[in-house]
């Protein structure tokens, strides 16, 4: 439940964040990502660290489309490649990142 409340709001946030996407440079792009939709994967990713596998991967696409947005790539163009560019951790290593810290 917690975790579709999440990506609810982070998917919101990204099409809100979309709609500017194209008219700001890279470096302001990551910096709206990281206030209007990274804050929502961060909050309390330790606790639900323990969801399914299937959740997990529901909070993985949401952020794969933020990434693509700000790198600024097509839709189909693979999330590794993506995540890359936009110089973004995947969900799991932010979340052990965190658990370490």
């Amino acid at each position: 439940m917690q975790v579709n409340a999440i990506n609810k709001k982070a998917k919101y946030a990204i099409r809100n964040f979309q709609r500017v996407n194209q008219l700001l440079p890279r470096k302001c792009r990551m910096t709206l990502y990281n206030s209007l939709v990274a804050c929502h994967f961060n909050y309390a990713d330790t606790v639900w660290a323990g969801c399914s596998t299937s959740n997990k991967k529901k909070l993985q696409r949401t952020q794969n489309i933020a990434a693509k947005s700000i790198a600024g790539i097509a839709r189909n163009t693979p999330s590794e490649t993506a995540l890359k560019e936009a110089k973004l951790l995947c969900l799991e290593e932010k979340r052990k990142i965190h658990e370490a810290v």
